[in-house]
């Protein structure tokens, strides 16, 4: 629902995560869901079921990476009466690189997953292991 420039000036990781914190607010906070939806009902109202999900999903494949930044909860969590020690966000679907930032409990971790034919996603993820402990 946005555009979110890639950064490549930062000082530290900690300044990248930041910067990358600020954007995502800003587009959290941006009108285009506002026409979006609506839009999206009218043409599911005009068109075919079969051409406009094509169509969809065509318009959602133009990314070939997807970055998400989930704030988590910083205090001990509880679920049916076990605490929960790690959690992860992840995206299955048409982008090629999915990373899914998760803050957690005092730490932050990164889910990524890679199009099978791009190689492994191990690949990349071995270069985020250090950067946040």
């Amino acid at each position: 629902l946005g555009i979110m420039n890639f950064i490549l000036d930062y000082e530290s990781p900690s300044d990248l995560i930041w910067k990358v914190k600020a954007m995502t607010d800003k587009l959290k906070t941006s009108p285009t869901s506002y026409f979006v939806v609506p839009l999206t009902t009218l043409a599911h109202k005009l068109k075919p079921k079969e051409p406009l999900v094509d169509k969809l999903l065509k318009s959602y494949c133009n990314n070939t990476v997807m970055l998400s930044n989930v704030p988590g909860p910083q205090e001990d969590v509880h679920l049916l009466g076990h605490k929960l020690v790690d959690m992860s966000f992840l995206l299955y679907g048409p982008p090629s690189l999915y990373m899914g930032l998760l803050s957690f409990g005092g730490n932050v971790t990164c889910g990524v997953v890679l199009d099978g034919s791009l190689g492994e996603a191990s690949g990349i993820a071995k270069h985020w292991g250090n950067q946040f402990k």
